[in-house]
């Protein structure tokens, strides 16, 4: 039961810290060239790629919003000591926001590391490589050390 309760307190730093989304180079770069996009899109990557599906725009709106007291927020108010503050809603993005895809995965590792696994010394993990990356390690073993370091 802790721990369901701890899964759902945002505020805990060790879990998760809220990301300012509107000042990453990323925000920055879409916010600035996806009218272009948008507009050039048709006439240059349409004949290739197909139509721009309808759900892209819509995935950069709720973007551009995510984390913004602008695009809604919920007041959060502690009853044992009256400490309140303002929790901006998330754009839910998985896929696509690296600040949600960031707390959807630190929620989800703490529940595995809670829930799921035992408590023991060990653990086994399983590192796979690309198929296209497989030849230069084979014929270039001495690599192979370095590859398991980075793993």
């Amino acid at each position: 039961m802790e721990s369901a309760a701890r899964l759902l307190r945002l505020d805990d730093p060790k879990l998760y810290r809220p990301r300012r989304t509107e000042r990453s180079p990323f925000y920055a770069v879409l916010y600035q060239f996806f009218d272009r996009f948008t507009r050039e899109y048709e006439q240059r990557f349409e004949r290739t790629f197909g139509p721009l599906r309808g759900i892209v725009p819509k995935t950069v709106e709720r973007f551009f919003g995510c984390g913004l007291p602008e695009g809604g927020f919920a007041r959060i108010r502690c009853d044992i000591c009256g400490n309140e503050y303002l929790a901006a809603f998330s754009c839910n993005q998985r896929g696509f926001c690296p600040s949600c895809c960031t707390k959807r995965a630190a929620l989800w590792v703490e529940f595995v590391r809670e829930q799921v696994i035992r408590s023991v010394l060990h653990r086994h993990l399983v590192f796979a490589l690309p198929k296209v990356l497989r030849p230069a390690f084979r014929y270039r073993r001495r690599l192979l050390p370095k590859l398991a370091l980075c793993a």
